[in-house]
């Protein structure tokens, strides 16, 4: 018994310090607000690292810039291939935060990107056949679906899916809001 309510008081402490740090109770009026967040990904095509900035245009909706890069090998026909892709594009999201009335250290958010991604490749293999890889570069349209937790009045962690022609995968990474 002893046990347990030590163990209640220890949870209960650091939970009330942990929920302390979050901003409660601001307003939520982000028109003007810049958000810049970076991180990494899981991909069907190596691990991306990404940087991507956006700047609310109204309280629901923002636009902005992303850019990745990505590194991938593939052996084929006894040849290792070295592809290296880097992205840039804009994206536009709605955040649902008002709508579904989260609180003010959540957000919620869907939208669309587009833009250009370039491929290369090369092989150690002397002799070897070129080959560009699963994909090749050009222009690339996409979804994506995300939310943010807010630590304190800046600082948020990200968890992003995004869906598209070229691109597509997970993004994890952390927000800086100013």
């Amino acid at each position: 018994m002893r046990k347990i309510l030590v163990v209640s008081i220890l949870l209960y402490g650091i939970s009330t310090h942990a929920f302390s740090q979050i901003p409660r109770g601001k307003t939520d009026n982000k028109t003007g607000t810049t958000l810049l967040s970076v991180g990494l990904g899981a991909t069907g095509w190596g691990v991306p690292l990404y940087v991507q900035g956006e700047r609310f245009l109204y309280k629901e909706l923002t636009a902005g810039v992303e850019s990745s890069l990505r590194f991938n090998s593939e052996v084929v026909a006894g040849n290792t291939y070295r592809h290296s892709m880097i992205s840039i594009g804009g994206l536009c999201n709605y955040y649902f935060d008002h709508l579904a009335e989260l609180p003010a250290f959540v957000d919620l958010y869907a939208g669309a990107s587009a833009g250009f991604v370039h491929v290369s490749s090369s092989t150690s293999a002397a002799g070897a056949p070129s080959y560009s890889g699963k994909r090749d570069s050009g222009l690339y349209l996409g979804l994506h679906a995300g939310g943010r937790y807010y630590f304190s009045n800046q600082w948020a962690a990200l968890l992003e899916l995004e869906f598209g022609t070229m691109l597509g995968g997970m993004k994890v990474g952390a927000t800086y809001r100013f």
